[in-house]
């Protein structure tokens, strides 16, 4: 009898934790849609532009959008991901929620300037740290030769050269990692992302686009201004079963 009450608190304990495990929350398309490899992919044109709008990925907090540009017309037609941005509706899908403000997707050409800058950044804390550390040997060196017990003159600056050393590797090191991660961070924004692009006739375009978001915000708007238009794509919050 024991044994089954224990058995049966087990149980509860688990469906418990289980019920508490995190959700996994998609976003869906309210509008008519294609299926491409599992993808919904939403199409909206006019007579000199088409789009097409699939979401890449959505964490609640941020959506990641694959857009597509066409140009159908016999003019170039400026391309601005900075224009782009998420509302959060009511549950008409005609008015915008005033308790949320409207989130603009982020600006390519500013992340790629933030990367460099960055990366100087980096450049100057390595010059900086280096010569510290070069400096700071030095010294030791200094302090350790003038020290009158000659006996462990030999060991200890044996020691500090060691010190010395291992401090540099471990600072180049680090910095060969942080500038390869800061160069592959910059190479994917300049040509996964959807950047300022002049789209010439007959000619098309992709990219990312990463619009932050309110995770409390359930029905979402994404409007695209290009060409003077706007194209709206409606979006509901779901859980996926």
């Amino acid at each position: 009898m024991k044994k089954k009450i224990i058995a049966a608190c087990f149980v509860l304990i688990a469906l418990t934790i289980y019920g508490c495990a995190t959700q996994i929350v998609k976003l869906e398309t309210l509008e008519e849609k294609d299926y491409y490899k599992g993808r919904e992919i939403v199409t909206k044109e006019d007579d000199k532009i088409g789009v097409s709008v699939e979401v890449d990925s959505y964490s609640g907090e941020q959506v990641v959008f694959y857009v597509h540009f066409e140009n159908k017309s016999g003019n170039k037609i400026l391309v601005e991901p900075k224009d782009f941005y998420v509302d959060a509706m009511k549950k008409d899908l005609i008015s915008v929620e005033p308790y949320f403000k409207r989130l603009y997707a982020l600006d390519p050409e500013k992340q790629i300037n933030k990367i460099n800058q960055d990366m100087e950044n980096r450049k100057t804390e390595h010059s900086v740290l280096t010569g510290l550390n070069a400096t700071l040997a030095l010294v030791s060196l200094v302090v350790d030769l003038t020290d009158k017990n000659e006996e462990n003159d030999v060991n200890q600056v044996s020691r500090d050269v060691a010190v010395w050393a291992d401090n540099q590797v471990n600072e180049e090191m680090d910095y060969d990692a942080s500038m390869r991660e800061h160069k592959s961070q910059k190479e994917f924004w300049k040509n996964e992302v959807m950047r300022i692009t002049d789209l010439y006739p007959n000619d098309s375009v992709g990219g990312l686009i990463f619009v932050p978001l309110d995770k409390r915000a359930e029905l979402l708007k994404f409007s695209i201004h290009v060409d003077n238009k706007v194209f709206t794509f409606l979006y509901k919050k779901v859980i996926v079963e």
